[in-house]
């Protein structure tokens, strides 16, 4: 599915003890999803563990480029750690009018993932 150049939509330099935030969006060029992600940078690897032990509810991590990551469905949201930096990724249907079916919540939840496995292989390189 493609996607616009994603455009940046603000950030909080004291968001946490340590931690500054990055988000931007993305629509998908059909204007059927929105992708908004959120990075937070931690000052340290120290600042950023203790920030991601208070997102972390205990899920079991999904393998990836990540020290740990996890799908959490309750705000079908996917979340990931990397030494110094947590990412944040949400994939919105725009034009739905009924809760999302099994097959359209578990495509969503591939696509946050893949979403979140550029982004962590991003921060990595660069």
């Amino acid at each position: 599915m493609p996607f616009q150049a994603p455009h940046s939509n603000g950030g909080n330099l004291l968001y946490d003890a340590g931690i500054a935030t990055s988000n931007a969006q993305a629509m998908a060029t059909s204007g059927d999803y929105s992708v908004e992600y959120t990075v937070y940078v931690g000052t340290n690897a120290a600042d950023t563990a203790a920030f991601w032990k208070k997102q972390n509810p205990g899920l079991p991590t999904t393998p990836g480029p990540w020290q740990s990551g996890f799908y959490y469905s309750q705000i079908e949201t996917f979340y990931a750690e990397l030494p110094t930096r947590v990412l944040l990724v949400k994939v919105i249907p725009l034009k739905e009018t009924a809760p999302p079916t099994t097959q359209q919540s578990t495509m969503i939840q591939q696509l946050a993932t893949q979403i979140a496995t550029a982004l962590a292989n991003s921060l990595k390189s660069g």
